[in-house]
């Protein structure tokens, strides 16, 4: 039993969680959606959540979501690196959710800008830094005599992926779904949440980097993996942060870093934040009048 304990990912998980907690998260553990497909229960591992202040004691807050996954991998898995000149534009995909997630365009009148853009996200988000990849693969032995390892690309890992995704999107939907507008003697507070899918390994993260001809293999305990999903006709991008256990702590601190630098922003342009929020919520109660729309999220999103 031990042995078979020791193999599996229980005690990573349990460790990867206490290290979470310890950060000032709330975790659960195994969290369940509904699969796309099938419409039948699935489940991640572990979906953690805390909190910064921002204006009004007790009502206006920056949310952070992890959304997680944990693999007790064997083999070694390895990102082949993706040279790319534009990803200063990466910020665009922070996966959010909440309210306001557009403001007024300070440059052009009757013109919206992304809560990403306006507070210049590019400038410090991770997803706009790093190393990034749209391919991985791990390994296996071959059959018969021989020892010779084969790259290989484990249905697991595919698995671990999607899961984060489609966990994900569950997650954002959700809070758009439970949204509704204030009512006329309420205020409506500011409420951004930011979803982070995470794939934790125990160890052997590499980077593969093909010069000339030669490749060359490194050590990572980061890298960005960068999924490209199709929905109906529309084409959307998952980034994903991969690390291995040894990182947690030092992942968690990037996050709070970049919190605090969100956190001043938002709190530099109080104002606008306000004004952005009575703006949507008065777009929101006028097409609740005239019944213009079946969800709030068309509002909402930018």
């Amino acid at each position: 039993m031990r042995n078979a304990i020791t193999r599996s990912g229980y005690l990573m998980e349990q460790r990867v969680f206490r290290v979470i907690e310890e950060a000032g998260y709330y975790v659960e553990t195994n969290p369940a959606f509904p699969d796309p497909s099938t419409g039948k229960s699935r489940e991640f591992d572990f979906g953690a959540i805390t909190a910064s202040k921002l204006f009004r004691e007790d009502f206006d807050f920056l949310f952070t979501n992890l959304i997680g996954e944990c693999v007790n991998n064997t083999q070694p898995l390895v990102f082949f690196l993706a040279e790319t000149p534009i990803d200063f534009t990466f910020h665009a995909d922070i996966k959010c959710a909440g309210i306001p997630l557009y403001l007024p365009d300070p440059m052009y009148k009757d013109s919206e800008m992304s809560f990403q853009d306006f507070f210049h996200l590019d400038k410090f988000h991770h997803y706009c830094h790093g190393t990034y990849s749209t391919q991985y693969c791990s390994f296996r032995q071959k059959s018969g005599k021989s020892h010779e390892w084969m790259a290989w690309h484990d249905d697991e890992h595919h698995g671990v992926f999607n899961s984060l995704v489609e966990a994900t999107k569950y997650n954002v939907d959700e809070y758009f779904t439970d949204w509704s507008p204030p009512k006329k003697d309420e205020e409506e507070a500011v409420n951004l949440n930011l979803f982070y899918p995470v794939l934790i390994l125990h160890e052997d993260l590499y980077v593969c980097r093909q010069t000339e001809g030669r490749i060359s293999l490194r050590k990572q305990n980061h890298i960005q993996f960068r999924k490209s999903v199709i929905s109906g006709y529309e084409r959307d991008t998952f980034q994903i942060d991969v690390i291995v256990e040894s990182f947690v702590p030092k992942y968690l601190d990037l996050l709070e870093r970049e919190n605090e630098a969100l956190v001043r922003r938002l709190r530099r342009k109080k104002k606008d934040v306000l004004e952005a929020i009575d703006y949507i919520v008065v777009k929101a109660r006028r097409s609740m009048r005239q019944k213009k729309t079946k969800s709030y999220k068309e509002i909402l999103e930018f």
